[in-house]
Order: C-alpha cells, then structure tokens, then sequence
C-alpha cells in the first residue's frame, strides 16, 4: 500500500477542479460580491445621509430650542416690566384717591366744625330767649334780656 499518491493523477485531477472554481469564481462569486459591495455601499450611503440628517435635524432642533429660551426670558422680563410699570402706576393712583379723600374729609370735618360752632352760636342765642321767656312766664312778668 502506497501512501504517497502518484503526482500525475493529483495534476489531472486538480485542472477540473481549478477549472471549476476558475468558472464558479467568474460566474457566482465575483458578480454577487460585486452586488454585494454595491448594496453595502448604498447601504452605507444611506446610513451615512441618515446620520448626517439626524446631525441637521439636531443642529436645528437645538436652534429652536435656543430661540424658545431667548423668546421666554424676553418675555419674563416684559412680564416683570409690565408688571412693576402697573405696581407702580396702582400705586399712584392710590396715593392720589387718599390724597382726594384726605382732602375731602378735612373739608368736610372743617365744614362740620363750622356748622357746629354756627349751631352752638344759635342755641346759645335760642337759649337766652327761652329762657327770658320762660322766666317770664313762670313769674308772670316781662324780664330784660341781658
């Protein structure tokens, strides 16, 4: 028994099979490994748009996001203006009706004062009358005044 096999048979028996692997190389392999570089390439195309899309739409996003803060802090602070200019101008308007009112009622308690004094004039002139005659009638006879 041999066990180194003949070289000739190897050589014969290695051309067909060269041959078909030669053939199934050109035929199968190289044209589905050229489809397949293709649609990895266009896979890869497409992954490397959808990245550089996710990279805008993030860009923007985070413009907006900025442009939302800026208009929010404008309008705290306008909010904050407005509010203080009303604060203000309530205030205002209050110390003006208490100044009115202050006004109004010394007027009105010099006014009341007035009246009394004038009243208290006339009781003390009604009351000196009456009581002449009162006088006069409980003695029966005229009484001077005075």
């Amino acid at each position: 028994m041999n066990i180194i096999p003949e070289p000739t048979v190897v050589v014969l028996q290695m051309i067909p099979f060269l041959l078909t692997v030669t053939a199934l190389y050109y035929i199968i392999f190289k044209p589905m490994l050229g489809y397949l570089s293709e649609r990895d390439g266009a896979t890869g195309g497409a992954r490397q748009q959808a990245e550089d899309m996710q990279a805008q739409i993030n860009e923007k996003l985070s413009s907006y996001e900025e442009s939302i803060a800026t208009a929010r802090s404008r309008i705290a602070l306008t909010r904050s203006s407005r509010r203080a200019d009303a604060m203000t101008a309530y205030n205002e308007r209050i110390a003006a009706a208490r100044g009115e009112s202050d006004t109004k009622m010394d007027a009105a308690r010099q006014t009341l004062s007035e009246d009394q004094e004038a009243a208290r004039q006339e009781l003390k002139g009604t009351t000196a009358q009456l009581a002449t005659q009162i006088s006069s009638r409980v003695l029966g006879r005229e009484i001077a005044a005075g």
